[in-house]
């Protein structure tokens, strides 16, 4: 009978141990899954703040370029109308 006792609790702490080993593997799986799935989010976050950063800077270098364009040219504008205006 003790064999038998024996054996059972044998068993049993195999159950024990493999259940705990496979446990622990999905524990592992499913960390490295989620640091995957977070590591992926900050980069893909990361690259669209870069790309609205980008945008807004060309923007502003646009808004830059027409305002210097529009104000050279109504300097311009503004000299030749003076010139004529003294040439007569």
């Amino acid at each position: 009978m003790d064999e038998y006792v024996v054996v059972a609790a044998t068993a049993t702490a195999a159950v024990v141990v493999v259940v705990g080993l496979v446990a622990e593997v999905v524990v592992v799986v499913v960390v490295v899954v989620v640091v995957v799935v977070v590591v992926v989010v900050v980069v893909v976050v990361g690259l669209i703040v870069v790309v609205v950063v980008v945008a807004a800077a060309v923007v502003v270098i646009v808004v830059v370029v027409v305002v210097v364009v529009v104000v050279v040219v109504a300097v311009v504008v503004v000299a030749g109308i003076v010139v004529v205006v003294i040439g007569l």
